[in-house]
């Protein structure tokens, strides 16, 4: 059998089948603007597109932010809100007295700045004595506030005077303070100190009335302890002999002073130290509290002066020169007069450049 012509028979049987299917099976052909129906005489018809309203709809928002640099698809970005940092400030207090006489006027200068060392200007600036307030001032261009404190209401006693700034909205406040001293009287010393070696008693000594300028001293017995030697009698065997041709001789105790060694004993001397003056024209009696200085006087009738050099402003010698803190007073009659002077050479009633203690006056009569 001829296997060669039998198979070529069956492609195209398969063929032909397969071209009948397809043209069964084809689809309509339609154009994408236009729809194509057959006619029996082939011709086309185009038919309308049927109009169609396309809206859109935004998908995101674009939020803009403010004071950023960056914008953000469908988000709010919130920027943290940056607190305003809080300025320090440094409150210094000067006085040009820190020991008056109750009545003496006290001038006190604050100086108020900023942390970087500005000056803190228009700021109100609040002074106390203690607890209580004694003014105010508002700060100048320089960041200084001064006020002139009347210690007349004031009894003896140690006031911590402070300057004070309450602070504000963004800016920090501060204080500072010192000791000022108020006295009345001079007042006398009487006390007992006690160490390891040493027992002090320190009295005032006040003189009699008996010359126009005498001291006040003030003197401390110290006890101390010491050593010295021992000394007392020994004896020692001696031979004498007498008689005819020293014959007869005996042994006898002979005494004689001695070394015998050393003991502690406890002694004592005076120490005394000027504390004051006591000046008497006859028609004046007053007392000066000089414990802090040196000084000298000068006698020219009834007119008695007393020039006080300080002790930690100066060699304290009693003679003031140029650029030491010191102090005079002039009694004359039944008037005294005080003056002081520390970087000018000459005197005045109340030189604000003295922030040395001040000596203490009290009139007696």
């Amino acid at each position: 059998m001829n296997y060669s012509k039998l198979l070529v028979v069956l492609l195209l049987s398969l063929t032909f089948v397969l071209f009948v299917v397809a043209e069964e099976l084809a689809p309509e052909v339609i154009n994408e603007n236009t729809s194509i129906a057959p006619e029996q005489n082939s011709t086309l018809e185009i038919l309308p597109v049927e109009e169609t309203t396309v809206v859109i709809q935004p998908i995101e928002e674009v939020v803009p932010v403010e004071n950023s640099s960056d914008t953000l698809t469908g988000s709010l970005v919130i920027e943290p809100v940056v607190e305003q940092p809080i300025l320090k400030t440094i409150m210094e207090l000067i006085m040009n007295k820190i020991s008056v006489i109750r009545g003496q006027l006290v001038q006190l200068t604050a100086s108020l700045f900023y942390g970087d060392g500005s000056p803190a200007m228009n700021k109100e600036v609040t002074f106390y004595a203690g607890e209580e307030k004694i003014g105010s001032d508002t700060t100048n261009g320089a960041g200084k506030a001064k006020l002139s404190w009347d210690t007349s209401p004031f009894g003896a006693n140690v006031y911590v005077i402070s300057a004070e700034y309450a602070g504000e909205t963004g800016v920090e406040g501060s204080s500072a303070g010192a000791n000022v001293v108020i006295t009345e009287v001079l007042p006398k010393v009487q006390e007992t100190t006690t160490n390891e070696s040493m027992l002090t008693t320190a009295a005032v000594v006040e003189p009699a009335v008996t010359a126009p300028v005498e001291k006040i001293e003030s003197c401390v017995t110290v006890n101390f302890e010491d050593t010295e030697n021992v000394y007392g009698t020994c004896t020692h065997e001696v031979l004498e002999c007498g008689g005819l041709n020293n014959a007869t001789c005996a042994t006898v105790q002979k005494e004689y002073r001695c070394f015998l060694g050393q003991q502690k004993v406890q002694k004592s001397y005076q120490q005394c130290k000027t504390v004051g003056w006591q000046i008497n024209n006859g028609q004046k009696i007053v007392k000066l509290d000089t414990t802090n200085y040196a000084c000298s006087t000068q006698e020219s009738g009834s007119t008695i002066t007393v020039i006080c050099d300080s002790q930690y402003d100066g060699n304290g010698d009693g003679i003031c020169k140029s650029g030491e803190s010191c102090q005079k007073f002039v009694v004359n009659g039944t008037t005294i007069v005080r003056s002081e002077k520390n970087s000018d050479d000459q005197y005045k009633e109340a030189d604000d450049s003295y922030f040395m203690p001040e000596v203490g006056v009290v009139v007696l009569q």
